[in-house]
């Protein structure tokens, strides 16, 4: 059995904070070994040319729109892409984690790599579709080596009232969103942003899902 990468106590403090927020940002989540090894595996797939245009809408009414969002996504297939086995080791624990604290009842994940190349934004959204409701909680890694201010490309979140909380998106950090009421965006940035973003989800992820 794989040793947990955080204590009890931890889990249960962040999901105190996202039961209060429904929003949670954990800073160095992502050990550096991990960090690296995900980094390393997304510029990959940027050279091997495995990145597509990223679109809105389920596969009934997919549409690219650069005008709404400019990044490039690879999605993850936990069987295909071993070398990042590990990474699906740490969602395991995290959906096990906040299916026990926050009674999720999550059953499945979908992931995909994520660059947002100079100059591209995410206009804001909710992470959930009008004839699909399954997605539970937002998931979003960084990985970027490094990242300063200038560069920009928050993720801006919008709490209820219409307040706001802009995050920067530091290598290492997690965020964690309610797919079904927290509203945001990716500011435009002026560096290449890289992430690791995806969803806990009620019932197994159907083929030919486009997301």
């Amino acid at each position: 059995m794989n040793e947990p990468y955080f204590s009890d106590s931890q889990w249960e403090s962040w999901a105190d904070d996202l039961a209060e927020n429904n929003y949670v940002i954990l800073n160095d989540f992502l050990n550096k070994n991990l960090l690296a090894k995900l980094h390393a595996f997304l510029k990959t797939k940027l050279e091997e040319e495995e990145f597509r245009k990223a679109g809105i809408g389920s596969m009934a009414d997919f549409t690219v729109d650069r005008a709404i969002r400019g990044d490039w996504i690879y999605w993850l297939d936990k069987i295909r892409d071993q070398e990042i086995s590990e990474f699906y080791l740490l969602i395991d624990e995290l959906t096990a984690q906040m299916n026990r604290l926050c009674y999720l009842g999550a059953l499945d994940c979908e992931f995909h790599l994520a660059h947002y190349p100079k100059g591209t934004f995410y206009k804001r959204h909710l992470d959930q579709f009008k004839i699909r409701s399954n997605r539970i909680l937002s998931v979003i890694f960084y990985v970027n080596t490094e990242w300063i201010t200038a560069n920009a490309g928050q993720l801006r979140v919008y709490a209820p009232n219409e307040a706001f909380v802009d995050i920067d998106p530091l290598p290492g950090r997690m965020v964690l969103l309610r797919s079904d009421i927290v509203e945001h965006e990716v500011l435009k940035t002026e560096a290449s942003r890289y992430s690791v973003t995806g969803w806990l989800t009620k019932h197994p992820i159907g083929v030919g899902y486009l997301g």
